[in-house]
């Protein structure tokens, strides 16, 4: 029981000294990556224009941030339908993008990679 006593005494003591050491390393961190690119505006709608477009946001989107460097695929879909009582439709492209291609068949890889 004593030497429980000192255990539990010695790692009272030591905690401080690693929360120190893990703060002092946190605040050495890099910063995360510039993105490459730039991001395309986004449309009225909420969407993006064309493809090229969503591509480009997902790219700037993925490089800029260390969680997401490499591990996102970037795919894009155009959430256009069309629809039976709307007699002419004016905007067509409502282009998304998402970092895989889990939504189905009507996501279309943006840029080839080899690193994934």
């Amino acid at each position: 029981m004593a030497i429980r006593s000192a255990l539990f005494a010695l790692v009272l003591m030591l905690a401080p000294v690693a929360m120190a050491h893990r703060l002092r390393e946190a605040s050495q961190r890099a910063a995360p990556p510039a993105p490459v690119g730039e991001a395309p505006a986004v449309g009225k709608d909420g969407a993006y224009d064309s493809k090229d477009h969503a591509c480009a946001a997902c790219k700037f989107a993925a490089t800029g941030s260390c969680a997401m460097y490499k591990s996102c695929v970037c795919y894009a879909t155009n959430a256009f339908w069309s629809s039976v009582n709307v007699a002419s439709e004016t905007d067509k492209d409502n282009w998304h993008y998402a970092c895989g291609n889990e939504g189905g068949s009507k996501y279309e890889l943006c840029f080839t990679t080899t690193d994934t």
